[in-house]
């Protein structure tokens, strides 16, 4: 009990205590006498002559040794490991790995270490770079199209069953070719039923992005009248044309830019059949 007092004590006496005299006592308790300082120099002496006499170094000496803290590289790196641990959701790690990765110059580390799986990690990262550097042209700016889709929800539909289903695209394949555009990926989606077999032909749609339109229209809504884009209103009595102006499609719904009101009521379906009645309407008073 006595000893636990004894400690108690040095705490509390420690608290507020004088920095110039607490830095000295403490330096004179860690204190090495002459014969340490010796054995501790030749300890690591030993160790850093049997490290540069090994016959090759590990992955990492050689990853570490070409990008070192010296270099703009290593300290990107540096601070995406740090800042990594810290992140908190997928969209930020996108973006802070594009901010580090794409401005460094990571070709001129190419085949300059003396270890394959770091040279191979240096083309990987050269390649990384030139792809989220790439805007929307060419095929890099393709892939990272294809790339930044990852993790994103699609629709999926099969005729044959007559069900829909949802899923997350998990993998994006290399890029078949320039001319197609298109890649192999994979959507992973639930499936307790064991409906969804493979070989299953499907419908996918994926967004290509989203964007806030206040007033759309189904596709099969928009007629042409008069060379006009035309939307038929529903009146008492029947539908009249209303001239408006389109924007953006997403193959099903087109945006009207002007021309019609929120919430107005129009033809949705079976707007060609309004159409074509009322040219034979017009036909009839010209006759």
């Amino acid at each position: 009990m006595g000893d636990l007092n004894e400690l108690r004590g040095r705490i509390r006496a420690a608290i507020l205590a004088d920095e110039a005299q607490t830095i000295a006592r403490l330096k004179a308790g860690a204190a090495l006498s002459e014969a340490d300082r010796a054995a501790i120099g030749q300890r690591a002496l030993k160790l850093v002559e049997k490290v540069r006499a090994a016959q090759s170094s590990g992955m990492l000496e050689s990853f570490l040794a070409e990008y070192s803290l010296s270099t703009d590289e290593g300290i990107a790196l540096m601070c995406l490991a740090e800042a990594l641990l810290r992140v908190p959701d997928n969209r930020t790690i996108d973006d802070l790995i594009e901010d580090k990765i794409a401005p460094s110059r990571w070709a001129e580390h190419l085949d300059r270490a003396n270890s394959a799986l770091v040279n191979v990690s240096t083309l990987a990262l050269t390649l990384t770079g030139s792809v989220l550097r790439e805007g929307g042209a060419g095929i890099a700016g393709t892939i990272k199209n294809f790339v930044q889709r990852i993790g994103e929800p699609v629709s999926i539909r099969s005729s044959a069953l007559g069900q829909t289903a949802t899923g997350k695209v998990s993998y994006v394949g290399s890029l078949i070719g320039a001319q197609t555009r298109t890649a192999t990926a994979r959507v992973t989606l639930t499936n307790p039923q064991r409906v969804w077999r493979p070989g299953l032909f499907v419908n996918v749609e994926l967004v290509a992005s989203e964007v806030d339109a206040p007033v759309t229209v189904s596709t099969e809504a928009v007629q042409t009248v008069e060379d006009k884009p035309t939307v038929f209103l529903r009146v008492p009595g029947g539908f009249v044309p209303q001239h408006v102006q389109t924007g953006r499609s997403d193959g099903q719904r087109i945006e009207i830019t002007s021309g019609l009101k929120p919430g107005a009521a129009y033809a949705a379906s079976g707007s060609f059949v309004v159409k074509s009645q009322q040219g034979k309407s017009s036909a009839t008073h010209t006759h």
